[in-house]
C-alpha cells in the first residue's frame, strides 16, 4: 500500500484532489448555477410539462388497451362521489336538527329569564311612570338628546392674535 502511494508525487496527487478542479473551472461553475438559478423556473415547468404528457400517455396505454379496466375506473369514481354526497346530505341534516334544537333552547331561556324578570319586579316595565321615584336625581327639563348643560364644550373667544395671545400677561 506504502509503494502505491509513493507512486504518485504532489502533483499527481494535486490532479486527484478536487480543489484542482475547483481552481480551474471554478467560475464556470459559479456561472453555471447563476444561470441556473435564473433560468430555473422556465426548467421547471418544462419539466412539469414532460412528467405530465409522459402520465398521460402511460393512462392511455394502460386504459386504451383494456377498456374494461377504464369502464371499472369511472364506476369506481361514481360510487365514490354517490358515497360522498350521501355523507355531505347526511351531515347537513344532522346539522339543521342541531340548530333547531339550539333555537329551541335559546327561546326557552328567554322565555325563563323573562319570566323570573317579571316575577322579581311585579310587573315593572320599562316606561312605565306609575312611580314618582322613577325620575329621582335628574332635572324636570333634563333632555338627554340635548347633553347637560353644565359638561358643555365652549370655544375661547377668537381674538386678532394666532398662536395663543399677544405675548402679553404671564
Amino acid at each position: 500500500m506504502l509503494s502505491w502511494i509513493q507512486a504518485f508525487n504532489k502533483k499527481d496527487l494535486h490532479y486527484m484532489n478536487g480543489g484542482y478542479i475547483f481552481s480551474q473551472y471554478g467560475w464556470y461553475m459559479f456561472a453555471g448555477l447563476v444561470v441556473l438559478g435564473i433560468y430555473w423556473n422556465k426548467i421547471q415547468k418544462r419539466l412539469d410539462r414532460w412528467y405530465d404528457k409522459r402520465e398521460s400517455r402511460k393512462y392511455a396505454e394502460k386504459y386504451h388497451k383494456n377498456p374494461d379496466l377504464a369502464l371499472e375506473r369511472v364506476e369506481a369514481m361514481e360510487r365514490a362521489r354517490k358515497k360522498q354526497q350521501e355523507e355531505l346530505n347526511r351531515k347537513a341534516i344532522e346539522y339543521q336538527e342541531k340548530m333547531k334544537e339550539r333555537e329551541q333552547q335559546l327561546m326557552m331561556e328567554r322565555i325563563a329569564r323573562a319570566e323570573k324578570l317579571l316575577q322579581e319586579e311585579g310587573g315593572h316595565r320599562l316606561g312605565n311612570d306609575s312611580s314618582p321615584s322613577s325620575s329621582k336625581g335628574l332635572k324636570s327639563d333634563y333632555n338627554p338628546l340635548m347633553g347637560d348643560s353644565s359638561s358643555r364644550y365652549k370655544p375661547q373667544k377668537r381674538s386678532g392674535c394666532s398662536g395663543g395671545g399677544c405675548g402679553g400677561g404671564r
